[in-house]
């Protein structure tokens, strides 16, 4: 006979919280989205041992009371959505789910401290403590702090043995947290976004608003130079009519790519997603300027009313569901190729390839062997660091002297789900 029973709520709440908590780079990403929604200037990420062992994001944003951080690790709490009417007239804030805090504490030891910021209404000269456990909350009590929130997470999944098992390596699990943060900064240039690993800073953007300065300190200075502007709006007539009210952003020239579409970052309302549809239609504006193996650099965004686009389709909110994705696909393209035209580029007959010198390595060597077949949450920008940048810095002076070499060597490909599986020994083929 068949024993049906009720699940014990420690059971649940570890159940739950792997649909939102899969690895380090899932915790980062949650934290990192709700720094964005409180309208933080500010956004600095670190980790330790890959983010398994310890990460910490601090924001200076609009912070929190005792009363308000309590309620924040309950489970289904949320300051962003009011009801379903609010979920089906479409979310404008990254985060709506009212799980990330809660489901991170329920597999981690957490701490957070938070203070509201001064241009809040709440008069707060102290900040509030919170101290999670496997889920259960352990101490609150007042702290000296500075405005603003910061999260402090330790031994992921020291209670769920067999999911702490089966992260990978290091160097693997950074290299998706790293996607994750410098996904963010492509995004909202306007925010000072650092990342530091083992007390190393990979990179860091400015804030200053320049959205090609973000490239480049997340590329390097090669893959920023070769950037061409696309911005098409059906308003002036740029854009063909259909779902997206506009496309924006930066892709590259042909010439500088590589040999996997992970690059090809896309946003849908500031959101990063994995939007096929779109990446799709970027390579396919480029027609036969790449070679079948090759694709381009781009950092794109498609925006249309809220309404028209569903982001609630898994815990993650990577995904998002279009009521005419064929629509959307021939908008972004039509508005890539107009981009290139406008440069000459779908007409240069410029040769593919350029000489292993000319090449800017992007990644340290390490995380290719480590190689990940699982799904990350954002595409994998390990070399997106300073490291790349100076190497880039290099390149630019080196390809002076060997503009006529023959030889080109190429990063290995990897499969699109999983961003760090090459990232270590890619390079990318740019223009001098």
């Amino acid at each position: 006979m068949v024993d049906i029973r009720e699940l014990d709520e420690s059971t649940v709440e570890r159940i739950a919280a792997g649909e939102v908590v899969e690895r380090p780079a899932s915790v980062v990403k949650e934290l990192v989205e709700n720094s964005l929604d409180a309208d933080a200037s500010r956004v600095e990420g670190g980790v330790e041992a890959g983010g398994r062992e310890r990460i910490r994001v601090a924001d200076d944003g609009i912070g929190m009371t005792e009363e308000a951080v309590r309620r924040a690790v309950e489970q289904h709490t949320t300051s962003k959505i009011r009801d379903i009417g609010d979920l089906e007239g479409g979310v404008g804030t990254l985060g709506f789910r009212g799980e990330a805090l809660h489901a991170i504490g329920a597999v981690s030891r957490l701490t957070v401290r938070t203070r509201p910021r001064a241009d809040q209404t709440v008069d707060a000269p102290r900040g509030t403590e919170l101290r999670v456990e496997g889920g259960d909350v352990t101490s609150v009590e007042p702290t000296g702090c500075p405005e603003g929130t910061t999260v402090e997470m330790t031994d992921l999944f020291y209670n769920v043995p067999a999911r702490r098992k089966y992260l990978k390596q290091d160097a693997t699990e950074f290299a998706h947290v790293n996607t994750v943060v410098t996904s963010y900064a492509l995004a909202n240039p306007d925010v000072a976004v650092s990342l530091t690993h083992d007390g190393r800073e990979t990179f860091a953007t400015t804030g200053g608003g320049d959205r090609r300065e973000a490239v480049m300190a997340v590329y390097g200075r090669d893959v920023a130079r070769s950037m061409v502007d696309v911005e098409a709006t059906v308003d002036d007539g740029t854009l063909p009519g259909g779902p997206l009210d506009g496309v924006s952003g930066l892709v590259s020239h042909p010439e500088t790519n590589r040999a996997s579409r992970e690059y090809v970052s896309t946003y849908v309302n500031g959101r990063y997603v994995t939007a096929d549809a779109v990446r799709d239609a970027v390579v396919e504006a480029y027609d036969t300027q790449l070679a079948p193996d090759r694709y381009p650099f781009a950092v794109l965004f498609c925006d249309l009313p809220a309404g028209d686009v569903d982001v609630n389709v898994h815990p993650r909110k990577l995904e998002v569901r279009w009521s005419k994705e064929e629509e959307v696909r021939q908008q972004v393209q039509t508005a890539v190729e107009n981009a290139l035209q406008k440069e000459g580029l779908l007409r240069s007959s410029a040769p593919r390839g350029r000489s292993a010198s000319e090449q800017t390595k992007i990644e340290p060597s390490s995380a290719s062997e480590d190689a990940d077949e699982s799904e990350t949450e954002s595409p994998d920008t390990t070399g997106r660091s300073r490291t790349a940048k100076s190497e880039a810095d290099r390149t630019d002076n080196a390809t002076q002297d060997v503009g006529n070499s023959k030889s080109d060597e190429t990063d290995p490909s990897r499969s699109s789900p999983s961003r760090s599986q090459s990232t270590a020994s890619s390079e990318t083929t740019s223009t001098p």
